[in-house]
């Protein structure tokens, strides 16, 4: 979960929208407006009549976002480098080994440039298109409006909270980095030399906040301070040297002076540069500690429209937070029934027992056999996907935080058998929690899901553009099927079993938005699952969630939106169908046509099974 949660920009806003100047750069408000033109746009979002008249591909179309995808890629160096393996051979031109910039501003350029997108894409005529790029238009113009949707509440991104932390990141970034010849080895000191005057640009940025009116909070403060106090503890045997040095003797490109070579300048680089830049973002942040007020950045306190927009970008739906927060409901009623049936049925609760207790093979192997056994054990619940090719490795004791059990990075987009799956060997311990987890990354999840879109052979932007939920939904909603191919012999036991390892995502995805969208307080929580949840919230433990709904807007929606919209099409489907309903056929329509919008995903189920 942790990587993919990387590419999550939570946004918090602080001010509502009245009658000013059409100008966005004229006023605050005024760019508050325009934000609020674009998730009208978002909300109100159809798909064009999907009717077919060409009987090939358009290879201009298919051009035009060849070019997208180029221009995009190439913008930021990180990003190109973890997507792309081979950009030569893409025809693609490397930018700068640098990391980001932000400037605490309304990007115009950038506006114009997406708007301009939009404006090409209706130069095409629509009918003439591919079924797959009718699919491509679809989700590339979403992706348009809500890019420029972000980019008009700009004042309101918050680059060193706990959702997003770039200091934190940064270290990922690194740890992460793949040496793919002596060329991006190169790249990797060229970049890491960056990370200072990244921070002071962080700095600055986060300056500019604070004079505007939104300097951090206090737990936010304490997230980064405690980072980089982490950082520091170690300087000879820093994470950025033992990880570097021990990636650098793996190369079998590199001859023995090099490598000796290039970890001196690593060393060097981490000691002099890095190490005093985590300390000057220590010292710094400190100036902010009780500017903020406990709350102040809950979305219900604030402008409604982009919480609206936090909302619907974080889980890939157009739905109103009303109708996402019902669709949760739904499901998770769904699922406590499930769980109940199964409880009353004594032999199948015995089974369970036997299988929390260690009684089932499947959940007591160590992670590369459990991957093993899911990629094999797909018929009947997922799509013929071929040979997948993957790596397990341990994460080095210094990198893996205390949360992480594991983590999948996406393949890169010219190649679809580099694969690798992390696992925290501290947290790894054989159980159904496990095997859930690896679920979620590897197979049916995150792996199987970006594996399976690969191979139809998409065109590269589909890969590029972000719809977290969508991915995450389907992760959450692998776990599920990962019981289902554990063969648990009763219907309701997968529920259950998915139940106490994910029931988590719903729960805290419904208090993040009574929390941060209705405002609800302690005792709110507390009755609310009194009332609607097997398993009751105490106040001790409502509190811990609420403070910690604030401090973290938006960060479960992905998953607990995400899920329940598969679940409210599954049941879609279902209802339908009846006893025709086949399950490999509705997965393999949720994964065909790449990450979109909810929205939109639905539309073409709904062509697909012929419903009105």
């Amino acid at each position: 979960m942790k990587k993919v949660l990387l590419t999550l920009l939570i946004l918090l806003t602080v001010v509502g929208c009245k009658p000013v100047s059409n100008d966005p750069k004229q006023t605050d408000n005024g760019v508050s407006c325009i934000g609020k033109d674009y998730v009208e746009k978002l909300r109100n979002y159809k798909v064009r009549d999907k009717k077919v008249s060409a009987e090939n591909d358009n290879d201009d179309f298919d051009q035009f976002c060849n070019d997208i995808f180029a221009e995009m890629i190439t913008s930021n160096f990180m990003d190109m480098h973890f997507l792309v393996t081979d950009y030569k051979a893409l025809g693609l031109e490397k930018p700068e080994p640098k990391l980001a910039s932000f400037s605490y501003s309304l990007n115009t350029e950038q506006l114009d440039y997406y708007q301009g997108i939009i404006d090409d894409l209706n130069t095409f005529d629509y009918s003439k298109l591919s079924y797959r790029q009718q699919c491509d238009f679809d989700a590339l113009e979403y992706f348009c409006y809500q890019a420029m949707a972000g980019l008009c509440f700009y004042k309101y991104k918050f680059i060193l909270c706990e959702t997003k932390n770039e200091v934190d990141d940064v270290i990922s970034y690194f740890t992460d980095y793949v040496f793919y010849d002596e060329e991006s080895v190169d790249d990797y000191l060229t970049a890491e030399m960056d990370i200072d005057r990244f921070f002071d640009n962080i700095l600055a940025y986060t300056a500019d906040m604070a004079k505007a009116g939104y300097p951090l909070c206090d737990d936010w403060i304490d997230y980064t301070q405690d980072i980089c106090v982490d950082f520091q503890n170690k300087i000879e045997d820093n994470v950025l040297i033992t990880s570097f040095d021990k990636r650098i003797d793996e190369l079998e490109f590199l001859s023995a002076e090099k490598k000796a070579d290039v970890k001196k300048q690593n060393k060097e680089i981490v000691i002099n540069e890095v190490v005093p830049a985590y300390q000057k973002v220590k010292e710094d942040v400190e100036k902010y500690r009780g500017k903020v007020k406990e709350g102040k950045y809950a979305l219900y306190k604030l402008d409604k429209d982009y919480a609206d927009y936090v909302y619907m970008k974080a889980s890939s739906s157009n739905r109103t937070v009303d109708e996402m927060f019902q669709e949760m409901e739904d499901a998770y009623s769904l699922l406590q029934a499930e769980y109940l049936t199964c409880f009353y049925d004594e032999e199948a609760w015995q089974s369970v027992l036997d299988m929390a207790g260690g009684g089932k093979p499947e959940f007591e192997m160590d992670a590369k056999d459990t991957m093993a056994y899911l990629v094999s054990h797909t018929d009947g619940i997922l799509p013929e996907i071929g040979e997948v090719k993957y790596d397990i490795e341990e994460l080095d004791p210094d990198i893996a935080s205390d949360s992480t059990i594991a983590y999948y990075w996406p393949n890169p987009v010219d190649s679809y058998d580099l694969n690798t799956i992390r696992t925290n060997p501290d947290n790894m311990h054989s159980s159904y929690y496990s095997y859930s987890t690896l679920a979620h990354e590897g197979a049916p999840g995150h792996m199987f899901q970006c594996v399976y879109y690969s191979k139809s052979q998409p065109n590269n932007l589909r890969r590029y553009l972000d719809f977290l939920g969508y991915m995450e939904g389907w992760a959450v909603y692998s776990s599920y099927l990962s019981f289902l191919m554990a063969d648990t012999g009763d219907p309701y036991i997968p529920s259950v079993l998915f139940y106490e390892t994910n029931d988590y995502f719903l729960e805290y995805s419904m208090i993040d938005i009574m929390v941060n969208y209705y405002g609800y307080n302690t005792s709110q929580i507390v009755d609310y699952f009194a009332e609607n949840s097997l398993f009751e919230f105490d106040q001790y433990e409502a509190e811990a969630n609420r403070k910690w709904a604030l401090e973290t807007a938006g960060s479960y929606i992905p998953y607990g939106v995400g899920y329940a919209e598969i679940i409210n099409l599954r049941t879609k489907v279902q209802d339908k169908l009846g006893m025709d309903f086949d399950l490999t056929d509705f997965n393999k329509t949720l994964l065909i046509n790449g990450p979109t919008c909810y929205g939109i995903l639905e539309t073409y189920i709904n062509d697909h099974y012929g419903i009105n």
